[in-house]
């Protein structure tokens, strides 16, 4: 049950990866160099925050040395040689939360010009590819994260029974030795019986010889009376 829901887990990711390839569109936006030519990448269902961290690293990959400001991403001399071929390019970008999905804008400064459709057309596609490999990079650390929540929550399902299984050997060991108290209570209480009934057989026996050793004292004091006797008639 649990391999099928990770599977449909995959699935649906999937599905949203194959959605995120017709969500790229050209713009122009604001940001801290003016209001310049940007691509934006719509990726449904993933976190702004994460979509940003993910992003700097991306650009990390590609030789850029970066810095966020006030949640704008700078990568300085990116090398991606698909767009800027044997020169370095800038790239700015910004990752903001929108409903149910996460807007990422982007530019790429190829020094002097920002980046368009117009006028660097085959650029421009490259760098279309470019941040589809990154909406790939995005779905696949999705599915990841899922995967490490859903084994975080096996493990704690696994520990949960092996205190259930710790708890179950207590008990049965508690009713193991509660039978043993109960035997020996037993074994106790029959012995017990048994020296009553050997007591209540004394006490017969004992009176017995109480009678018997009555008589011979009366039979005693019959002859010290009689030597008695004797003695006065001398």
């Amino acid at each position: 049950m649990k391999k099928i829901k990770i599977f449909l887990t995959f699935l649906l990711s999937i599905c949203v990866y194959f959605q995120t390839l017709a969500q790229l569109r050209e713009t122009s936006a604001p940001m801290s160099q003016g209001n310049n030519n940007a691509i934006i990448l719509e990726l449904d269902y993933l976190d702004a925050e994460k979509v940003s961290d993910e992003f700097e690293k991306y650009v990390e990959d590609f030789k850029a040395k970066t810095k966020k400001k006030k949640g704008e991403i700078f990568a300085d001399n990116a090398q991606i040689k698909s767009i800027g071929g044997n020169n370095t390019i800038d790239i700015y970008a910004k990752a903001e939360k929108g409903v149910g999905k996460t807007v990422l804008t982007v530019w790429f400064d190829l020094g002097g010009a920002y980046l368009s459709a117009k006028t660097h057309p085959d650029k421009y596609i490259e760098a279309e590819k470019w941040l589809r490999e990154f909406s790939k990079r995005m779905v696949k650390k999705s599915i990841e994260d899922e995967l490490k929540a859903e084994q975080k929550k096996l493990e704690a399902l696994q520990d949960e029974q092996k205190d259930l299984v710790r708890d179950k050997e207590k008990l049965d060991k508690g009713i193991v030795d509660g039978e043993k108290n109960i035997k020996e209570m037993e074994n106790k209480i029959n012995q017990t019986k048994q020296n009553i009934e050997k007591s209540k057989q004394d006490i017969v026996t004992n009176l017995d010889k109480q009678k018997v050793k009555n008589e011979d004292i009366e039979k005693q004091k019959e002859v010290i009376k009689r030597v008695e006797a004797k003695l006065k008639g001398n």
